[in-house]
């Protein structure tokens, strides 16, 4: 928590190539989730994150941006928000499961892949608190179906990720777990 409000990494494709609908989704996450009373972190970069952290921080709402030290002189951090610095993409990715008590990822990439594996295997330690994640779009619905029947997870591992359609739909899903 972060000033009494949830916090919820919301992550994407960070590539400044993405299509308008793609940043479209990303500010009405933004919105939703600023304007639903919880906090945001997501990594610092392009695309998606960029277009949360401005949305939030325009809405006045609280954001952290994790750094990973890979990012290029163009990625910086809008003023007003709070930086914490990793070292690498899974080190930003570790700090954002600890610090979030849930995501919604909406463009996937491997980064975010990744962090749904990493949200299994975060999960499945006995004594690691329970990190919910909401995958928005039905790019989503096949691979992690695929990826879970390869790893022969247990039901309660394979709750941990709920499907949205819209970024609306999943911060109202949202509301089941982290209640703001």
């Amino acid at each position: 928590m972060i000033d009494g409000k949830p916090v919820i990494a919301v992550l994407g494709a960070d590539r400044k190539d993405l299509p308008d609908d793609a940043l479209t989704t990303s500010v009405i996450a933004a919105r939703e989730l600023t304007q639903g009373g919880y906090a945001v972190i997501t990594r610092a970069g392009p695309g998606v994150s960029t277009a949360v952290m401005k949305e939030t921080l325009g809405q006045k709402g609280v954001v952290v941006a994790v750094t990973s030290g890979g990012e290029a002189p163009g990625d910086r951090v809008p003023a007003g928000a709070e930086v914490v610095e990793a070292q690498g993409p899974l080190a930003a990715m570790q700090v954002i499961l600890e610090r979030a008590d849930a995501a919604i990822v909406l463009e996937p990439d491997v980064e975010t892949l990744a962090l749904v594996l990493q949200i299994w295997a975060f999960g499945s330690t006995p004594d690691a608190p329970y990190r919910q994640v909401i995958l928005v779009g039905d790019a989503w619905r096949v691979t992690i179906k695929t990826l879970a029947d390869a790893a022969g997870l247990d039901a309660r591992t394979r709750a941990m990720v709920t499907f949205a359609d819209t970024p609306s739909e999943a911060v109202e899903s949202l509301r089941y777990y982290v209640a703001p």
